[in-house]
C-alpha cells in the first residue's frame, strides 16, 4: 500500500507508532549506555535514582492505560523490584493506595495485608 493510497487517520496512527518505537529505542539506548557505566562504577548515585525514576514513570504510563487488574499487577511488579530500591515500593503503595481510594477492592485487600495495622476491620481491644 503506497503512501497516498492510505487514510489520514491510518498514517496518523503509524506516525504515533514511530514516533513510540523511536522513544523506546532511545531509552533502550540510554539504559544500556548507564548500565555499562554502571559496571565501570562510573555511574553516581543520583544518575541510579534519577534511572529508578524514569522506570518508575514508564510503569505508570503503562498503568495509565491499563485496566483496573493490570493496575494491580504493576503495582506488585513495583513492590517486588522494591528489593533494589524503596523508589519502586513507595510507587506500588501509592498506586495501590490510588485504587483502594477508588473503591476496588483486590486494592484495598493488598493494603491491608501489606499494612495491617492501618485496615483492620474492627477497632483494637482495650484491656482496663
Amino acid at each position: 500500500m503506497f503512501h497516498k493510497d492510505m487514510h489520514p487517520a491510518h498514517k496518523f496512527f503509524r506516525g504515533f507508532l514511530l514516533v513510540c518505537m523511536g522513544l523506546s529505542f532511545c531509552f533502550f539506548v540510554a539504559v544500556v549506555a548507564l548500565r555499562v557505566t554502571y559496571h565501570n562504577k562510573e555511574i553516581p548515585t543520583d544518575m541510579r535514582t534519577a534511572l529508578f525514576h524514569v522506570d518508575v514513570l514508564q510503569h505508570r504510563a503503562w498503568a495509565f492505560v491499563s485496566d483496573d487488574a493490570q493496575d494491580i499487577e504493576i503495582a506488585e511488579r513495583l513492590l517486588r523490584l522494591g528489593f533494589f530500591s524503596s523508589i519502586y515500593s513507595d510507587a506500588g503503595v501509592v498506586l495501590l493506595q490510588e485504587k483502594a481510594d477508588e473503591g476496588y477492592r483486590p486494592a484495598e485487600e493488598r493494603l491491608a495485608i501489606l499494612f495491617p495495622q492501618d485496615y483492620r476491620e474492627t477497632p483494637p481491644v482495650q484491656l482496663r
